[in-house]
């Protein structure tokens, strides 16, 4: 049995409160994180913040306004088939591993399946897991608009579509926030320094200048950050054989072909922990 502690990642990138919204966002496209923990200055977890939640809260600017707290969390010792139902049960990507309170690390699903799975003699077929709903979109759509659909969607790929409707491509989160830059904002406070009852004053007020970072993304499409050199199985491959191909490619998900090279569906490897139930 494959335990945690064989398949986390120890050094973990994290942010530690207080800090604001745009330091986590800054880490997230360095690292390529579609979501952080966030720990105190003790290092024990206090909660988990996403690119989704700033996006859905685009006026605060405190990760902890913004956060999520009730997170799941595992341990060092438990084994990836107790870690795959957690995920898959509460629709996660990654959890953190947690003693005494502290962060010890995260495993990631990615992480069960790249360095468990791969190992595992699993040769059940790639048809019993594989989806045949795939996620599309059009190459010319902007960046901006492609990952508020992400965001909405609640998925963190497509395929992309050529103009003749044929798959050329794939674009996933981290290649849509690696492209964004952080540009300075200024904002303009005004201040009213008049006294109780000068209402007649005529002075304007004082305005507070405050200088911060926003991330924007290039008035680009898709097709300039996309992935054109695809990776692809068929439905007979083996559930194992496609573990070995997403760590070898460093992917997360695998596009179906048949016989004529037609899609025909995507293995992802959140699907891919299936087999482990």
């Amino acid at each position: 049995m494959i335990k945690v502690e064989e398949v986390m990642v120890r050094d973990v990138i994290s942010v530690t409160i207080p800090a604001t919204v745009n330091e986590a966002l800054e880490k997230m496209q360095k690292h390529k994180k579609p979501d952080l923990p966030v720990i105190n200055k003790e290092k024990e977890l206090v909660g988990i913040i996403s690119l989704e939640d700033i996006i859905k809260n685009p006026n605060e600017d405190q990760i902890a306004l913004v956060m999520f707290r009730d997170f799941k969390s595992v341990k060092e010792g438990d084994s990836i088939n107790k870690v795959a139902k957690i995920l898959l049960d509460y629709n996660l990507t990654r959890v953190p591993v947690i003693s005494k309170g502290k962060l010890m690390g995260v495993v990631a699903v990615r992480d069960i399946v790249m360095n468990g799975i791969s190992k595992l003699d699993l040769t059940e077929k790639c048809e019993k897991y594989m989806k045949e709903e795939v996620p599309c979109i059009w190459q010319e759509t902007p960046l901006r608009s492609a990952l508020m659909i992400m965001v909405y969607s609640k998925s963190n790929f497509f395929m992309a579509l050529g103009n003749n409707g044929g798959i050329v491509g794939i674009v996933d989160t981290q290649d849509i926030m690696s492209s964004g830059e952080f540009i300075n904002e200024l904002k303009t406070t005004e201040l009213n320094i008049s006294g109780e009852g000068d209402d007649w004053t005529w002075e304007p007020k004082n305005a507070l200048h405050i200088v911060s970072k926003k991330l924007t993304l290039p008035l680009k499409p898709v097709k300039e950050v996309m992935s054109t050199d695809l990776v692809t199985v068929t439905k007979k491959t083996p559930i194992n054989r496609c573990a070995k191909e997403m760590k070898k490619n460093n992917i997360e998900q695998i596009p179906v072909i048949n016989a004529e090279g037609e899609l025909i569906g995507i293995v992802r490897d959140v699907d891919i922990i299936k087999s482990l139930l």
